[in-house]
């Protein structure tokens, strides 16, 4: 019996250590999962204070810039909001804190060396950074600091705002736990830094940001790093304590709660010594143990009670949760709501509990549900997903849902965790509202790059055209010589235009390679005849390197990007090359029965450029020798723009130079072998104009009157008869009446435009037959596709020339043929009246002749009479309030004006045209305008006082 008694006793003291262990493990459990989802309730809700500043911030920065106001009342609606923040501030670039609740009123309060600072500064793809006890400087508290970046709509630095949350508030939290005599709760960094303790440590190892954890929770956070159990000697105070820990989601903190083994194990050690006297006196007090062991049994009923208080106690920790919590069993009914959760979706406690999961989760079915339950009650990871859920009143709520498994009483259950992300999502609309915003902005700029072509390259074709037919008139030195230096001049204008364009392009990503089969040696060769005159001029030797194999390769790709690189590459070989020579290469390192892979080379034996300045050599409107006095002129986006087109062609360009002994850009393509053999191209010298085209009647189709008398010019000397339309709706008009050879049709025009034009064309009996070719000054390759796909056949760039226009007639009329053209110069009478007209400068290509002053005067009459009805209903427009119609008129008699030599006229357009765009008064415009009214009638009287021709 004595042996039964205290095996008996054994057993029931080791079954109850059991208990009280585990017990006290699921306690601790318990109370950090709690604890876990508090901690970063008050976290979340700083930061979405925190992300609000952002947002409004950034916006304030796309549009004009901060305002401080509007900044600080969002802060102090925020601090309504959480009042567990200590601080809401912005500080610039330099660290500077200049904004917000709690920034310093008459001090400067600088972060510019704190951690979570230097980590935004320096990394633009950093998102929230929490840093770890920080010791405030303004509020002398600890604390710790949630910070965001603030970019400009670029993604550089704006700014950083950041957020404080006092450890005091932690520290209150952790107080209203109850934990026994020696229980602590403590909140570690990632490194296992404290953060708050409690009850207070006073010891020096104690202090806050000290490192003091044992190895016993170093080698269990090893084994599980999201959550564990340990029981160790505490090293600051030392007890012994079983202990949970948790880390929390998102955050770089662990939060540990501990029951002291003194505590957990009183009433069983208390319970071992009496059961050891019952054992030693069990032979003679039979009776008093059985009455110390109905007492045991009292204890137990104790016990339970305790445990019924301690459930209570995380009924209350749930009900404050900020996030809507549900505690659901695995069959997903509900056992325990949170208050949070019951105004979240509109229900009472009492009608959520018991109800199916499935009632008011709106996002998914039954069967997927159950699903979700089975994966966590096999044990899978605490997932973190997005659902919705469905009030009530029917409305859906956009949730993020954390599920965790949790054991008690012997069950399984499923703790959830449901936080309202509506404003996080409303955020997100912003910012992809946002983003549709810059899209358009980017097609907006598109459109206006290729509107502004358009207009720069129109008065640009007038120049260039007229240019090139005044050479056949001139044939005197002096003036020849001025006359080349106006159409050179022109043209390097027409190359900084598609310089600015194709960088325009490339910053719009509107860049497109073409696929076309050529031969390299046609590329070569039109290279090499572009610089030989220059070459020769500076006596440099230019060669090409290149097999014969080479030569003759065909190949597919994009000839006309090609030859630009090589152009922009020898262009800036012979102008920084002084003696010696320039030498293309062209080698062939690898190919196959597909593709060739060529490298490409130009040497010169210039200038060299130092190492340190070869890194800039491709950035944009870079000059290596960027002062006033430099030698070598240029803009700066040649090389950036060949970088990108050897770039798109798989490539990338290399330097290797030395200062004094010259330069080698090189670099290697892959291109494909072409389907069929290209015949070669030889580059011909410039030829005379001739009539070749006698008989064949054109169709003009062009609104601006000085292009109209250009063209017609070009094509009279072709030999052809035209015909002008003004418009769309002319141009049809005129294909009814009659039959054309050819039609040249303009892209922009009045009432109907050349795409519409084309199409009613084509549609018209026989209109199939007709070549129609675009005059387009729109540089975009869809333009031009926009032409042929309308029903056109080929394209003519504005500023057209002569040589030109009889390349394109050549391709689809027969017999042509391209030369230079010389005219006799003229000095006479006349011509020395014209020059002393005040106001107007002739140029010399209108002095050329006798009859071509006759014409000058002519048109220049034609001009004046244009004129004077255009300013008046310039004023019109002006009194009837349309101030963009009466610019435009402005605009268009500058431009005239300017082609014409009017100085006076064009001036005086100019400044309407300024004053109308700025919001000048009317009676400002309007004396401007009188005053270009005499202007023009002193013209007009010295035009009738010229003498006889």
């Amino acid at each position: 019996m004595l042996a039964v008694i205290v095996g008996l006793t054994a057993l029931a003291a080791h079954q109850s250590l059991i208990r009280s262990r585990e017990q006290a493990r699921i306690t601790t459990q318990n109370l950090s999962m709690l604890l876990e989802q508090y901690l970063i309730a008050i976290i979340d809700k700083a930061d979405v204070s925190l992300q609000s500043v952002v947002l409004d911030a950034e916006r304030q920065i796309r549009g004009r810039g901060f305002h401080a106001q509007a900044l600080e009342r969002l802060a102090e609606e925020h601090k309504a909001i959480a009042p567990e923040l200590n601080s809401l501030r912005i500080a610039d670039t330099a660290g500077t804190v200049w904004l917000g609740r709690g920034a310093p009123a008459n001090a400067t309060l600088n972060i510019a060396d704190r951690d979570y600072f230097i980590r935004l500064r320096d990394d633009p793809a950093a998102d929230l950074v929490v840093s770890g006890p920080l010791f405030g400087r303004s509020s002398s508290k600890w604390v710790i600091v949630l910070a965001r970046r603030l970019n400009h709509p670029d993604g550089t630095l704006a700014g950083i705002a950041h957020a404080s949350i006092p450890l005091e508030r932690f520290e209150r939290l952790f107080a209203g736990m109850q934990l026994g005599s020696f229980g602590a709760i403590s909140m570690r960094t990632e490194g296992l830094n404290m953060v708050v303790s409690h009850p207070p440590l006073q010891t020096r190892q104690g202090v806050i940001g000290s490192n003091t954890a044992s190895a016993e929770v170093r080698t269990a956070m090893d084994a599980q790093p999201l959550a564990g159990t340990y029981v160790a000697t505490s090293l600051l105070d030392g007890i012994e304590r079983i202990n949970a820990y948790r880390k929390l989601s998102g955050y770089p903190f662990y939060i540990t709660v501990g029951l002291a083994t003194d505590d957990y194990l009183s009433g069983w050690r208390a319970e071992v010594q009496r059961l050891s006297v019952l054992a030693g006196l069990a032979i003679v007090l039979t009776l008093v143990s059985a009455w110390l062991v109905c007492r045991y049994w009292m204890r137990q009923s104790v016990a339970g009670a305790a445990l019924v208080r301690e459930s209570e106690r995380r009924r209350m920790l749930l009900q404050s949760a900020s996030d809507g919590v549900y505690v659901l069993d695995m069959q997903g009914r509900v056992l325990e709501v949170s208050d949070a959760l019951c105004k979240m979706l509109g229900y009472t406690r009492s009608e959520l509990l018991n109800m199916p999961l499935s009632r008011w989760e709106a996002r998914y079915a039954a069967a997927d549900i159950e699903l979700m339950l089975s994966r966590l009650a096999a044990g899978a990871p605490r997932p973190v997903f997005e659902s919705a859920l469905q009030r009530c009143d029917g409305e859906v709520v956009e949730v993020e849902l954390t599920a965790a498994r949790i054991e008690r009483d012997g069950g399984t259950e499923l703790y959830v965790s449901a936080r309202d992300i509506t404003e996080r999502k409303l955020a997100e609309q912003a910012m992809r509202e946002a983003k549709e915003v810059t899209d358009a902005a980017v097609k907006a700029r598109s459109a206006f790059v290729a509107n502004m072509s358009h207009e720069i390259r129109t008065p640009l074709h007038v120049i260039i055209g007229l240019g090139q037919l005044l050479r056949r008139d001139v044939t005197l030195p002096g003036p020849r010589r001025k006359l080349d230096r106006l159409c050179d001049s022109s043209e390097h204008l027409l190359s900084l235009i598609n310089d600015f364009l194709d960088l325009s392009k490339i910053e719009a990503r509107r860049f497109v390679i073409d696929s076309a089969d050529f031969r390299l040696g046609t590329v070569v060769d039109r290279v090499m005849h572009l610089f030989r005159d220059r070459a020769r001029e500076k006596r440099l030797t230019l060669i090409a390197e290149i097999a014969p194999a080479l030569h003759d390769l065909s190949l597919q790709g994009d000839p006309l990007r090609l030859t630009q690189v090589l152009i922009n590459l020898c262009s800036n070989a012979i102008k920084f090359t002084d003696q010696g020579g320039v030498r293309l290469g062209i080698v062939c390192v690898a190919e196959d029965a597909m593709s060739c892979t060529l490298r490409f080379s130009v040497t010169d034996t210039g200038c060299g450029v130092a190492l340190v300045d070869q890194a800039h050599m491709f950035e944009p409107f870079t000059q290596l020798d960027a002062s006033t006095t430099r030698k070598y002129g240029g803009t700066g986006l040649g090389l950036t723009i060949s970088q990108h087109l050897v770039s798109c062609m798989g490539g990338e360009i290399k330097v290797d130079s030395q200062p004094g002994v010259g330069c080698t850009c090189s670099f290697k393509v892959v291109l494909p072998r072409a389907t069929a053999t290209v015949p070669s191209t030889v580059v011909a010298p410039a030829m005379a104009l001739t009539d070749s085209f006698q008989g064949s009647r054109v169709l003009l189709v062009e609104d601006h009157p000085q292009s109209q008398e250009m063209l017609l010019e070009m094509l009279e000397i072709l030999g052809c008869s035209g015909d002008v339309a003004s418009d769309g709706i002319e141009a049809i008009e005129c294909v009814q009446a009659r039959s054309y050879d050819l039609i040249l049709m303009d892209m922009q025009m009045p009432r109907m435009d050349g795409l519409d034009a084309t199409r009613a064309i084509r549609a018209l009996p026989g209109g199939c037959e007709v070549p129609i070719i675009a005059l387009t000054a729109n540089a975009f390759i869809e333009d031009r596709q926009r032409c042929l796909a309308a029903g056109m056949n080929s394209h003519l760039g504005k500023p057209v020339t002569p040589a030109m226009l009889a390349t394109v007639l050549g391709q689809w009329l027969p017999d042509f043929s391209v030369v230079s053209d010389t005219a006799p110069d003229c000095d006479n009478a006349l011509s020395r009246a014209v020059l002393q007209i005040p106001g107007l400068k002739a140029g010399s290509s209108w002095l050329s002749s006798t009859e071509q002053i006759v014409a000058y005067c002519a048109q220049l009459a034609r001009f004046i009479s244009s004129s004077e009805q255009e300013i008046t209903h310039l004023c019109a427009r002006l009194q009837a309030g349309e101030r963009d119609a009466a610019q435009a008129l402005a605009h268009g008699l500058k431009g005239i004006a300017g082609l014409l030599g009017a100085q006076r006229v064009a001036a005086l357009a100019a400044a309407m045209e300024d004053g109308l765009r700025n919001g000048a008064g009317e009676s400002v415009i309007e004396h401007l305008a009188n005053e270009c009214r005499t202007e023009l009638g002193g013209l007009n009287e010295a035009l009738h006082l010229l003498p006889t021709p």
